[in-house]
């Protein structure tokens, strides 16, 4: 049997496939471009939905946007191989796939901190857990764990206030880690407005 068909797939993000085979050469495009052309004659009006659709999904693929979000779905896959741990983030690429042990504390950046509270920011797709919430600043519990002892130029303050888990002891190779990822967190924000907590890479910070 000859003739021309179309291999149609769906996903939630789109991005398995296309992550799998980059994407698609102009000399490609033309040619898949010209395919749904003539599968559309062939099948007549009642496939206009259809096509339609293709048609859509086709455009999407070849698009800016969705060429970065393959990108960061690559980094996705780059991070599972991560140790799980308090440790630097240097890019926006490492600080979207922030292992686990690093989401408290990246959230814990004061503009990071304020724009969650008013729902302005993704929170790593969900994943982020916020054990107290209200506060940003030296009003919320996490900042203070990392700020504790940290010699800064403001205002001194001093807190007593129990310690909900050991583990939020932080040593003083940790704070450092997070210090030095709200350093990067700070030029990254001061840049543009690209959400450093949106592990797909296509939201904005408010």
């Amino acid at each position: 049997m000859s003739g021309t068909g179309i291999i149609y797939m769906d996903s939630e993000h789109g991005e398995d496939t296309r992550a799998l085979f980059g994407r698609t050469h102009p000399a490609t495009a033309e040619w898949l471009s010209n395919s749904v052309s003539r599968y559309a004659q062939n099948l007549g009006g009642q496939a206009t939905h259809f096509v339609d659709d293709i048609y859509s999904r086709f455009k999407e693929i070849n698009s800016i946007t969705i060429t970065n979000r393959v990108e960061n779905f690559r980094n996705r896959l780059n991070s599972l191989w991560q140790v799980d741990a308090i440790r630097p983030l240097t890019n926006i690429n490492d600080i979207q796939q922030a292992p686990q042990s690093m989401h408290r504390w990246v959230m814990a950046h004061p503009q990071i901190r304020r724009s969650w509270n008013r729902e302005g920011c993704s929170g790593f797709d969900g994943k982020y857990v916020d054990v107290r919430p209200g506060g940003a600043g030296v009003e919320h519990y996490d900042y203070r764990r990392v700020m504790h002892g940290v010699v800064v130029e403001e205002k001194y303050q001093n807190f007593h206030e129990p310690i909900l888990d050991e583990r939020d002891l932080l040593t003083i190779l940790e704070k450092n880690n997070i210090l030095n990822t709200w350093r990067v967190i700070d030029g990254l924000l001061g840049e543009g407005n690209t959400d450093p907590t949106d592990p797909w890479s296509g939201g904005v910070i408010v």
